[in-house]
Protein backbone atom coordinates (compact mmCIF):
# COMPACT_ATOMS: atom_id res chain seq x y z
CA UNK A 1 0.00 0.00 0.00
CA UNK A 2 2.97 2.08 0.80
CA UNK A 3 3.63 1.93 -2.83
CA UNK A 4 0.42 2.58 -4.19
CA UNK A 5 0.46 6.01 -1.91
CA UNK A 6 3.69 7.02 -3.65
CA UNK A 7 2.81 6.09 -7.33
CA UNK A 8 -0.50 8.35 -6.29
CA UNK A 9 1.87 11.24 -4.63
CA UNK A 10 3.81 11.19 -7.60
CA UNK A 11 1.09 11.16 -10.04
CA UNK A 12 -0.43 14.08 -8.69
CA UNK A 13 2.79 16.35 -7.95
CA UNK A 14 3.23 15.87 -11.86
CA UNK A 15 0.13 16.52 -12.94
CA UNK A 16 -0.28 19.52 -10.62
CA UNK A 17 3.24 20.63 -11.80
CA UNK A 18 2.94 20.43 -15.31
CA UNK A 19 -0.47 21.97 -15.09
CA UNK A 20 1.59 24.85 -13.42
CA UNK A 21 3.86 25.23 -15.53
CA UNK A 22 1.77 25.17 -19.03
CA UNK A 23 -0.09 28.43 -17.15
CA UNK A 24 3.31 30.15 -16.56
CA UNK A 25 4.42 29.08 -20.14
CA UNK A 26 1.99 31.25 -21.43
CA UNK A 27 3.41 34.53 -20.43
CA UNK A 28 6.83 33.25 -19.97
CA UNK A 29 9.35 33.67 -21.12
CA UNK A 30 8.95 37.52 -22.02
CA UNK A 31 11.54 36.79 -24.59
CA UNK A 32 13.27 34.47 -26.90
CA UNK A 33 15.80 32.55 -25.19
CA UNK A 34 19.09 30.91 -27.01
CA UNK A 35 21.89 28.11 -26.11
CA UNK A 36 24.56 28.11 -27.81
CA UNK A 37 23.21 30.56 -30.58
CA UNK A 38 20.26 27.80 -31.00
CA UNK A 39 16.73 29.01 -29.99
CA UNK A 40 15.08 27.70 -27.07
CA UNK A 41 12.10 25.42 -28.03
CA UNK A 42 8.53 27.18 -26.91
CA UNK A 43 10.35 30.54 -26.03
CA UNK A 44 8.88 33.28 -26.14
CA UNK A 45 5.56 31.91 -23.87
CA UNK A 46 2.44 31.98 -26.20
CA UNK A 47 1.28 35.52 -25.86
CA UNK A 48 4.39 37.20 -26.01
CA UNK A 49 4.90 35.60 -29.29
CA UNK A 50 1.63 35.57 -30.46
CA UNK A 51 0.51 39.37 -29.10
CA UNK A 52 0.90 40.64 -32.44
CA UNK A 53 -1.79 38.18 -33.94
CA UNK A 54 -3.78 38.48 -30.61
CA UNK A 55 -3.70 42.32 -31.29
CA UNK A 56 -5.38 42.14 -34.81
CA UNK A 57 -7.79 39.62 -33.74
CA UNK A 58 -9.00 41.48 -30.75
CA UNK A 59 -9.27 44.45 -32.76
CA UNK A 60 -11.36 43.06 -35.65
CA UNK A 61 -13.91 41.04 -32.92
CA UNK A 62 -13.90 44.43 -31.28
CA UNK A 63 -15.02 46.75 -34.61
CA UNK A 64 -17.10 43.76 -36.01
CA UNK A 65 -19.04 42.52 -33.66
CA UNK A 66 -18.74 43.84 -30.10
CA UNK A 67 -18.91 47.94 -31.11
CA UNK A 68 -20.76 48.07 -34.22
CA UNK A 69 -22.64 51.06 -35.72
CA UNK A 70 -26.00 49.38 -35.15
CA UNK A 71 -25.66 48.88 -31.66
CA UNK A 72 -24.54 52.12 -30.95
CA UNK A 73 -27.60 53.06 -32.71
CA UNK A 74 -30.02 51.18 -30.44
CA UNK A 75 -28.21 52.49 -27.70
CA UNK A 76 -28.63 56.20 -28.79
CA UNK A 77 -32.56 55.61 -30.06
CA UNK A 78 -33.62 54.60 -26.45
CA UNK A 79 -36.03 56.67 -24.93
CA UNK A 80 -34.21 56.55 -21.61
CA UNK A 81 -31.01 57.34 -22.92
CA UNK A 82 -32.32 60.54 -24.02
CA UNK A 83 -33.82 61.66 -20.90
CA UNK A 84 -30.94 60.52 -18.99
CA UNK A 85 -28.97 62.79 -21.31
CA UNK A 86 -31.57 65.47 -21.01
CA UNK A 87 -32.17 65.64 -17.15
CA UNK A 88 -27.88 65.70 -17.11
CA UNK A 89 -27.83 69.15 -18.65
CA UNK A 90 -30.74 70.70 -17.34
CA UNK A 91 -28.96 69.57 -13.97
CA UNK A 92 -25.96 70.70 -15.05
CA UNK A 93 -27.53 74.55 -16.19
CA UNK A 94 -29.81 74.56 -12.66
CA UNK A 95 -26.50 74.08 -11.44
CA UNK A 96 -24.76 77.15 -13.09
CA UNK A 97 -27.84 79.26 -12.45
CA UNK A 98 -27.88 78.17 -8.24
CA UNK A 99 -23.89 78.93 -8.01
CA UNK A 100 -24.39 82.68 -9.30
CA UNK A 101 -22.09 81.71 -12.48
CA UNK A 102 -21.11 84.34 -14.85
CA UNK A 103 -21.23 83.17 -19.34
CA UNK A 104 -17.29 83.34 -18.49
CA UNK A 105 -17.37 81.06 -15.43
CA UNK A 106 -19.85 78.93 -17.24
CA UNK A 107 -17.74 78.46 -20.25
CA UNK A 108 -14.44 77.66 -17.76
CA UNK A 109 -16.32 75.40 -16.07
CA UNK A 110 -17.09 73.56 -19.79
CA UNK A 111 -13.56 74.74 -21.04
CA UNK A 112 -11.41 74.94 -18.49
CA UNK A 113 -9.32 78.14 -17.23
CA UNK A 114 -6.55 76.93 -19.80
CA UNK A 115 -8.36 76.95 -22.20
CA UNK A 116 -10.97 79.62 -22.94
CA UNK A 117 -9.19 82.09 -24.63
CA UNK A 118 -8.52 79.13 -27.12
CA UNK A 119 -12.20 78.49 -26.81
CA UNK A 120 -14.08 81.88 -27.45
CA UNK A 121 -11.44 82.33 -30.25
CA UNK A 122 -12.56 78.83 -31.84
CA UNK A 123 -16.23 80.91 -31.07
CA UNK A 124 -14.85 83.65 -32.67
CA UNK A 125 -13.68 81.86 -35.41
CA UNK A 126 -16.86 79.56 -36.31
CA UNK A 127 -18.98 82.62 -35.76
CA UNK A 128 -17.29 84.82 -38.48
CA UNK A 129 -17.30 82.16 -40.78
CA UNK A 130 -20.80 81.45 -40.47
CA UNK A 131 -21.43 85.12 -41.10
CA UNK A 132 -19.22 84.99 -44.46
CA UNK A 133 -21.26 81.97 -45.54
CA UNK A 134 -24.25 83.67 -44.49
CA UNK A 135 -24.03 86.98 -45.80
CA UNK A 136 -22.71 85.01 -49.62
CA UNK A 137 -25.71 82.45 -49.51
CA UNK A 138 -27.97 85.33 -48.67
CA UNK A 139 -26.80 87.56 -51.60
CA UNK A 140 -26.60 85.17 -53.96
CA UNK A 141 -30.30 83.37 -53.28
CA UNK A 142 -32.30 86.80 -53.13
CA UNK A 143 -30.23 88.44 -55.48
CA UNK A 144 -29.61 91.02 -53.29
CA UNK A 145 -27.15 93.22 -55.86
CA UNK A 146 -30.58 93.55 -58.40
CA UNK A 147 -33.69 94.23 -55.46
CA UNK A 148 -34.92 97.63 -54.43
CA UNK A 149 -35.89 98.66 -50.70
CA UNK A 150 -39.21 98.30 -51.43
CA UNK A 151 -38.77 94.67 -52.42
CA UNK A 152 -37.49 93.49 -49.12
CA UNK A 153 -40.20 95.17 -46.82
CA UNK A 154 -43.26 93.38 -45.43
CA UNK A 155 -46.41 93.80 -47.07
CA UNK A 156 -48.17 94.68 -43.85
CA UNK A 157 -45.56 97.95 -44.20
CA UNK A 158 -48.01 99.86 -45.91
CA UNK A 159 -50.24 100.48 -42.61
CA UNK A 160 -46.81 101.02 -40.62
CA UNK A 161 -45.69 103.61 -43.38
CA UNK A 162 -49.00 105.69 -43.19
CA UNK A 163 -48.96 105.68 -39.18
CA UNK A 164 -45.24 106.41 -39.71
CA UNK A 165 -45.63 109.11 -41.89
CA UNK A 166 -48.29 111.24 -39.98
CA UNK A 167 -46.23 110.32 -36.77
CA UNK A 168 -43.32 112.17 -38.58
CA UNK A 169 -45.82 115.27 -39.40
CA UNK A 170 -46.92 115.60 -35.65
CA UNK A 171 -43.40 115.37 -34.29
CA UNK A 172 -42.28 118.09 -36.79
CA UNK A 173 -45.22 120.23 -36.27
CA UNK A 174 -44.95 120.38 -33.06
CA UNK A 175 -41.20 120.47 -32.76
CA UNK A 176 -41.85 123.90 -34.85
CA UNK A 177 -44.51 125.19 -32.80
CA UNK A 178 -42.38 124.22 -29.54
CA UNK A 179 -39.47 126.23 -31.05
CA UNK A 180 -41.45 129.45 -32.27
CA UNK A 181 -42.60 129.88 -28.86
CA UNK A 182 -39.03 129.84 -27.28
CA UNK A 183 -37.01 133.16 -26.76
CA UNK A 184 -34.34 131.26 -29.44
CA UNK A 185 -37.76 131.58 -31.71
CA UNK A 186 -38.76 134.87 -30.69
CA UNK A 187 -35.25 136.14 -31.77
CA UNK A 188 -35.56 134.61 -34.72
CA UNK A 189 -38.42 136.00 -36.09
CA UNK A 190 -37.72 139.51 -35.18
CA UNK A 191 -34.50 138.96 -37.12
CA UNK A 192 -36.49 137.94 -40.29
CA UNK A 193 -39.14 140.50 -39.58
CA UNK A 194 -36.00 143.04 -39.54
CA UNK A 195 -34.87 142.27 -42.68
CA UNK A 196 -37.89 142.21 -44.13
CA UNK A 197 -38.42 145.82 -43.49
CA UNK A 198 -34.13 146.88 -44.54
CA UNK A 199 -34.64 144.92 -47.58
CA UNK A 200 -38.09 146.62 -48.60
CA UNK A 201 -35.89 150.05 -48.63
CA UNK A 202 -37.17 153.41 -49.85
CA UNK A 203 -39.77 155.80 -48.34
CA UNK A 204 -42.38 152.96 -47.35
CA UNK A 205 -39.68 150.81 -45.92
CA UNK A 206 -38.13 153.63 -43.60
CA UNK A 207 -41.79 154.68 -42.83
CA UNK A 208 -42.47 151.05 -41.90
CA UNK A 209 -39.50 150.39 -39.13
CA UNK A 210 -40.28 154.05 -37.50
CA UNK A 211 -44.14 153.50 -36.96
CA UNK A 212 -44.39 149.74 -36.81
CA UNK A 213 -44.20 148.14 -33.50
CA UNK A 214 -41.99 145.37 -33.54
CA UNK A 215 -43.57 143.74 -30.16
CA UNK A 216 -47.29 143.89 -31.73
CA UNK A 217 -45.93 142.45 -34.91
CA UNK A 218 -44.56 139.45 -33.43
CA UNK A 219 -47.94 138.75 -31.39
CA UNK A 220 -49.70 139.21 -34.78
CA UNK A 221 -47.13 136.75 -36.50
CA UNK A 222 -46.54 134.14 -34.21
CA UNK A 223 -49.88 133.14 -33.04
CA UNK A 224 -51.01 133.12 -36.96
CA UNK A 225 -47.94 130.66 -37.68
CA UNK A 226 -48.38 128.54 -34.95
CA UNK A 227 -52.24 128.70 -36.46
CA UNK A 228 -51.33 127.85 -40.25
CA UNK A 229 -48.49 124.90 -39.01
CA UNK A 230 -52.04 123.20 -37.09
CA UNK A 231 -53.92 123.63 -40.63
CA UNK A 232 -54.61 120.31 -42.29
CA UNK A 233 -53.07 122.62 -45.27
CA UNK A 234 -49.69 122.36 -43.60
CA UNK A 235 -49.90 118.56 -42.36
CA UNK A 236 -51.07 117.36 -45.50
CA UNK A 237 -48.10 119.58 -47.51
CA UNK A 238 -45.94 117.51 -44.85
CA UNK A 239 -47.64 114.52 -45.17
CA UNK A 240 -46.99 114.54 -49.08
CA UNK A 241 -43.48 115.72 -49.21
CA UNK A 242 -42.25 112.80 -46.69
CA UNK A 243 -44.56 110.19 -49.29
CA UNK A 244 -42.77 111.63 -52.08
CA UNK A 245 -39.62 111.31 -50.42
CA UNK A 246 -40.06 107.80 -48.95
CA UNK A 247 -41.35 106.48 -52.72
CA UNK A 248 -38.50 107.71 -53.85
CA UNK A 249 -36.49 105.89 -51.31
CA UNK A 250 -38.62 102.43 -51.83
CA UNK A 251 -37.14 102.88 -55.23
CA UNK A 252 -33.64 103.07 -54.53
CA UNK A 253 -31.44 99.86 -54.86
CA UNK A 254 -30.14 98.31 -51.71
CA UNK A 255 -27.01 98.13 -53.00
CA UNK A 256 -26.84 102.25 -53.55
CA UNK A 257 -28.04 102.98 -50.19
CA UNK A 258 -25.06 100.96 -48.82
CA UNK A 259 -22.86 102.37 -51.45
CA UNK A 260 -23.94 105.64 -50.18
CA UNK A 261 -22.84 105.15 -46.58
CA UNK A 262 -19.08 103.60 -47.66
CA UNK A 263 -16.76 103.72 -50.39
CA UNK A 264 -16.65 100.09 -50.37
CA UNK A 265 -18.21 98.00 -52.70
CA UNK A 266 -21.90 96.91 -51.15
CA UNK A 267 -21.83 92.79 -50.77
CA UNK A 268 -18.06 93.71 -49.13
CA UNK A 269 -18.99 96.28 -46.50
CA UNK A 270 -21.97 94.35 -46.01
CA UNK A 271 -19.87 91.60 -44.86
CA UNK A 272 -16.99 93.82 -43.44
CA UNK A 273 -19.83 95.38 -40.93
CA UNK A 274 -20.70 91.86 -39.97
CA UNK A 275 -17.60 91.02 -39.27
CA UNK A 276 -16.59 94.35 -37.12
CA UNK A 277 -19.76 93.69 -35.32
CA UNK A 278 -18.45 90.36 -34.01
CA UNK A 279 -15.13 91.21 -33.55
CA UNK A 280 -16.25 94.30 -31.23
CA UNK A 281 -14.67 93.56 -27.62
CA UNK A 282 -16.84 95.63 -25.93
CA UNK A 283 -20.14 93.93 -26.08
CA UNK A 284 -18.46 90.16 -25.85
CA UNK A 285 -17.25 91.27 -22.32
CA UNK A 286 -20.66 92.73 -21.02
CA UNK A 287 -21.96 89.35 -22.73
CA UNK A 288 -19.22 87.46 -20.69
CA UNK A 289 -19.98 89.48 -17.43
CA UNK A 290 -24.03 88.49 -17.49
CA UNK A 291 -25.40 86.44 -14.95
CA UNK A 292 -26.57 83.39 -15.60
CA UNK A 293 -29.05 82.67 -13.43
CA UNK A 294 -30.89 85.97 -15.12
CA UNK A 295 -30.91 83.93 -18.56
CA UNK A 296 -32.77 81.02 -16.99
CA UNK A 297 -34.89 82.89 -14.89
CA UNK A 298 -36.54 84.80 -17.91
CA UNK A 299 -36.30 82.17 -20.09
CA UNK A 300 -36.55 78.95 -17.99
CA UNK A 301 -38.98 77.84 -20.29
CA UNK A 302 -37.12 78.63 -23.62
CA UNK A 303 -33.94 77.03 -22.24
CA UNK A 304 -36.10 73.34 -21.89
CA UNK A 305 -37.18 73.55 -25.14
CA UNK A 306 -33.73 74.82 -26.67
CA UNK A 307 -31.43 71.63 -24.22
CA UNK A 308 -34.30 69.16 -25.79
CA UNK A 309 -34.17 70.40 -29.86
CA UNK A 310 -29.99 70.35 -29.06
CA UNK A 311 -30.13 66.73 -27.47
CA UNK A 312 -32.30 65.81 -30.70
CA UNK A 313 -30.72 67.18 -33.42
CA UNK A 314 -27.62 66.16 -31.91
CA UNK A 315 -28.65 62.21 -31.62
CA UNK A 316 -29.83 62.47 -35.06
CA UNK A 317 -26.81 64.13 -36.60
CA UNK A 318 -25.13 61.05 -34.68
CA UNK A 319 -27.14 58.76 -35.61
CA UNK A 320 -26.71 59.77 -39.60
CA UNK A 321 -22.67 59.69 -39.29
CA UNK A 322 -22.23 57.42 -36.60
CA UNK A 323 -21.03 54.79 -39.70
CA UNK A 324 -18.48 57.40 -41.17
CA UNK A 325 -17.29 58.33 -36.99
CA UNK A 326 -16.63 54.47 -36.94
CA UNK A 327 -14.63 54.36 -40.24
CA UNK A 328 -12.61 57.65 -39.26
CA UNK A 329 -12.02 56.16 -35.78
CA UNK A 330 -10.59 52.59 -37.13
CA UNK A 331 -12.21 51.21 -34.17
CA UNK A 332 -10.09 47.59 -34.98
CA UNK A 333 -7.08 49.78 -35.71
CA UNK A 334 -7.44 51.72 -32.54
CA UNK A 335 -7.67 48.18 -30.10
CA UNK A 336 -5.12 46.77 -31.96
CA UNK A 337 -2.55 49.42 -31.36
CA UNK A 338 -3.45 49.31 -27.31
CA UNK A 339 -2.98 45.60 -27.32
CA UNK A 340 0.38 45.84 -28.90
CA UNK A 341 1.60 49.03 -26.43
CA UNK A 342 0.13 46.95 -23.61
CA UNK A 343 2.59 45.26 -20.87
CA UNK A 344 2.60 41.74 -20.54
CA UNK A 345 3.08 41.96 -17.07
CA UNK A 346 -0.07 43.89 -16.81
CA UNK A 347 -1.81 41.59 -18.72
CA UNK A 348 -0.73 38.56 -16.89
CA UNK A 349 -1.35 40.50 -13.61
CA UNK A 350 -4.85 41.42 -14.74
CA UNK A 351 -5.74 37.63 -15.94
CA UNK A 352 -4.51 35.76 -12.94
CA UNK A 353 -6.20 38.63 -10.53
CA UNK A 354 -9.50 37.61 -12.32
CA UNK A 355 -9.07 33.92 -12.83
CA UNK A 356 -7.39 33.07 -9.83
CA UNK A 357 -10.04 30.49 -8.69
CA UNK A 358 -10.02 29.07 -12.33
CA UNK A 359 -6.22 28.73 -12.60
CA UNK A 360 -6.19 27.09 -9.48
CA UNK A 361 -9.07 24.92 -9.93
CA UNK A 362 -6.80 23.34 -13.26
CA UNK A 363 -3.81 23.32 -11.17
CA UNK A 364 -5.79 21.29 -9.11
CA UNK A 365 -7.15 19.23 -11.98
CA UNK A 366 -3.75 18.32 -12.92
CA UNK A 367 -2.83 16.73 -9.52
CA UNK A 368 -6.08 14.42 -9.48
CA UNK A 369 -5.39 13.55 -13.18
CA UNK A 370 -2.15 13.16 -11.87
CA UNK A 371 -2.99 10.79 -9.14
CA UNK A 372 -5.20 8.98 -10.72
CA UNK A 373 -2.83 7.72 -13.59
CA UNK A 374 -0.65 7.19 -10.65
CA UNK A 375 -2.86 4.67 -9.30
CA UNK A 376 -3.45 2.61 -12.67
CA UNK A 377 0.42 2.72 -12.99
CA UNK A 378 0.20 1.12 -9.61
CA UNK A 379 -2.44 -1.23 -10.22
CA UNK A 380 -0.18 -2.60 -13.36
CA UNK A 381 2.93 -2.41 -11.47
CA UNK A 382 1.82 -4.70 -9.05
CA UNK A 383 -0.35 -7.15 -11.46
CA UNK A 384 2.43 -7.40 -13.81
Amino acid sequence: MLWVGIFILVGALIGAFTNFLAIKMLFHPRTEKRIFNKKVPLTPGLIPKRQEEIAVSLGDIVGEYLVTSAGIKNVVNGVHFKEQVHDEIIKKVEDWSDKDMTIEDVLIDLFGDDSLADALQSMESLALGMVENGVNTVWDRYEMKERTVASILPSSFAVKKEEWIESVVDHITDALQEALQSEQGTRMLSHVSNQLLDKAGGFWGSLASVFVDEQKMMSKIKPALIEQLNSNIVKNLLHTLLEEQWHRLEEKKITDIMEMLSDQESKQWLLSTCKQFVQQREWKEKVLQYRWKHIITSHYTVMENVVQRIVGMTFTLFQHNVDKMLKLINLPQMVANEVRSFPIEQLESMIVRIARKELRAITFLGAVLGGIIGLFQSVIYFVT
